[in-house]
């Protein structure tokens, strides 16, 4: 609970230099439909999914130290 999922994706090409971001999305689920039919206008391209990692998702820091 709380995992949010990045999508990615970049050239065969020109590799992760060329990475375009298509958004963070609540489950692995929605990220993996939209690459579904992101491969199918574009089949060519990697579509890696991770974890996101934004700022608010931070471990929160201990107080009072």
């Amino acid at each position: 609970m709380g995992e949010k999922w990045d999508v990615c994706s970049w050239g065969s090409r020109l590799g992760n230099r060329a990475k375009q971001h298509h958004g963070c999305f609540d489950t692995k689920i929605c990220a993996e439909r939209l690459i579904v039919n992101l491969f199918r206008d574009y089949p060519d391209r990697g579509y890696p999914i991770e974890q996101c990692r934004l700022p608010d998702q931070a471990p929160a820091k201990a107080a009072g130290a």
